[in-house]
């Protein structure tokens, strides 16, 4: 059964609404973040680096160059289609939108969960919940 419920591609103008700015780059992994009306040090790109690197690891998928990544703290922001949402990715083009509340040191789920549709869709694979890939979001987000 395919379920599309945190994914999306319906590209909009600047960025998905969220522009072109960022706050901080990683040079190895190319992984950009913004902060969006969030606190960078409650979810430095250290620690988004470092997920992103469990992430990697636990799906044994690799891209040579990691998402977007919007950090926020503004609830409407992951208001789609008149649901709310903790974390999105944006299909086309690439983007991984996570909610800084729901994010801390200790629990990442949300962060891993976005960054598996990203690195699926990376490696030619369907980045959607499908029966074949729920295990990945089952054993690499917890």
């Amino acid at each position: 059964m395919l379920s599309t419920s945190c994914t999306k591609d319906d590209p909009s103008d600047n960025n998905h609404g969220f522009g072109f700015d960022v706050d901080a780059v990683d040079s190895t992994t190319g992984i950009s973040v913004k902060y969006n009306e969030a606190d960078t040090f409650q979810f430095p790109i250290e620690l988004i680096v470092e997920t992103y690197h469990i992430t990697e690891n636990c799906l044994g998928l690799y891209s040579d160059k990691g998402p977007p990544v919007i950090i926020t703290n503004n609830s409407n922001n992951l208001i789609i289609n008149g649901v709310q949402f903790s974390g999105y990715f944006y299909h086309s083009p690439p983007l991984v939108v996570v909610h800084d509340g729901l994010l801390s040191m200790n629990d990442t789920f949300r962060l891993e969960h976005e960054f598996i549709h990203y690195l699926l869709q990376a490696n030619g694979q369907n980045p959607n919940h499908t029966e074949e890939n729920q295990i990945l979001f089952d054993r690499c987000s917890i």
